[in-house]
């Protein structure tokens, strides 16, 4: 049984139609909610519900809030390490048309990748090799060292050669190296293979695979 709250003065309200349409659900789904005390309410003396706007406006907020959330678990989260403007913005045009739940993070050198690390940490990092300050190499030793980041993806894009790259102590085995202009549709396809494999972990976990 709904009990009913004494009628606040000065403020608007809305009846339930309106705040199912509003939050986009059924009127028995706000009903609901005015039974276990989710939405805040009182009664007419003929009988009939108003619902506070501050009541439904917060409601309506907090499901925005776990609706982005829950597009932000499910993206896949790149970091691009790059000090070559061109070479950023040719990231950041190509990518943002694949039409892909993707988050781009960028950062000009490896130190400044490891301040995003702190962020948020990427599924992929897409780093280069020779940059000013803290280079690539650098970056991923450091991610090597550390056991909660060193299972993260990471492709290298970079013009040396692979003497060259020995020459500098060399890369981890399993980490592809690709030539500059990046290989987008390679990226791509590591981003899909990412993607799918999330989709997969997230339907055993709600057993409907």
């Amino acid at each position: 049984m709904m009990d009913e709250p004494i009628r606040p003065k000065e403020e608007l309200f809305v009846t339930v139609s309106e705040a199912s349409r509003i939050l986009g659900v059924s009127k028995r789904t706000i009903h609901n909610w005015l039974e276990r005390g989710t939405l805040k309410f009182w009664k007419t003396p003929g009988g009939h519900v108003r619902i506070p706007e501050t009541s439904v406006n917060a409601l309506l907020e907090d499901r925005h809030r776990q609706m982005e959330l829950q597009e932000r678990q499910s993206a896949c989260s790149i970091l691009i390490v790059e000090d070559d403007p061109i070479v950023i913005d040719y990231y950041e045009t190509s990518m943002n048309h694949w039409n892909l739940p993707i988050r781009l993070n960028i950062a000009e050198n490896g130190f400044q990748g490891l301040i995003q690390l702190v962020k948020e940490r990427p599924d992929l990092i897409v780093t280069d090799l020779r940059m000013q300050g803290m280079d690539g190499f650098e970056l991923i030793r450091n991610l090597q060292m550390r056991d909660d980041l060193k299972d993260i993806r990471i492709v290298v894009i970079s013009v040396l050669q692979p003497h060259e790259i020995q020459e500098k102590g060399g890369l981890p085995a399993g980490i592809p190296v690709f030539g500059k202009p990046p290989p987008l549709e390679q990226i791509r396809k590591i981003v899909m293979e990412i993607l799918r494999s999330r989709n997969r972990r997230m339907l055993r976990f709600s057993g409907t695979e």
